[in-house]
């Protein structure tokens, strides 16, 4: 089963070359109203 944190860096791999020449600086996905996951590109 795929955590989280792994879904935001697969969504960042697609959507990062989907942009361009926009560039991607963070990505944050929302499990609940308390709970995220934020993402750099890191």
């Amino acid at each position: 089963m795929p955590t989280s944190e792994n879904i935001v860096v697969a969504f960042w791999r697609r959507l990062a070359p989907a942009v361009a020449p926009a560039t991607l600086t963070r990505l944050v996905l929302w499990e609940t109203p308390n709970n995220y996951v934020e993402y750099q590109g890191q």
